[in-house]
């Protein structure tokens, strides 16, 4: 999850709505980089943490046979 991360229903377009419009003032034009750089190594990280998590449970059950 980023930082700043806002979730919300996807069948509720108000919820959207009013998410949007509350941070609308805050929020700057065009990209953020700096954010994009800091989700894709978070991205990165996120699936080696995912592969090794799924390697242990293959070796657990492959083990307890």
């Amino acid at each position: 999850m980023p930082p700043n991360a806002q979730f919300f229903d996807p069948k509720d377009a108000g919820q959207l709505a009013g998410l949007v419009a509350r941070d609308w003032q805050n929020l700057s034009p065009g990209p953020d980089l700096k954010q994009e750089q800091i989700a894709r190594n978070e991205t990165a990280k996120r699936a080696v943490d995912f592969g090794r998590t799924f390697l242990k449970i293959v070796e657990e059950t492959y083990q307890s046979r």
